[in-house]
């Protein structure tokens, strides 16, 4: 279950980036890319290690990585998006000559 979470957390994160329409250089140097670049491959990986061995701390630490990984990651997505949203919400007024 927090395998599918961080999963879902880290495409949020690239389709927040896409629809704030964050260039690509900035995407990779606002580290917007290390959710969906490491958070989602540990997640996965302290997936796999806990459900072969439950009791196996090195999965459940790789669990938690990649889940504040890409928490961290997804709000550090969110203000590009808002801003994007809020100028199409409220345009500016056009001024006209009196």
């Amino acid at each position: 279950m927090t395998c599918g979470l961080v999963w879902l957390l880290g495409l949020a994160t690239i389709g927040l980036a896409v629809a704030g329409r964050v260039p690509p250089p900035q995407f990779v140097t606002s580290y917007m890319a290390l959710g969906p670049l490491f958070g989602m491959p540990a997640a996965l990986l302290g997936a796999r290690i806990v459900q072969q061995r439950h009791g196996h701390r090195m999965g459940w630490i790789l669990l938690a990585m990649g889940l504040t990984q890409t928490i961290a990651q997804t709000a550090n997505a969110i203000p590009g998006c808002q801003s994007i949203a809020t100028r199409a919400a409220f345009p500016a007024p056009r001024w006209r000559p009196g």
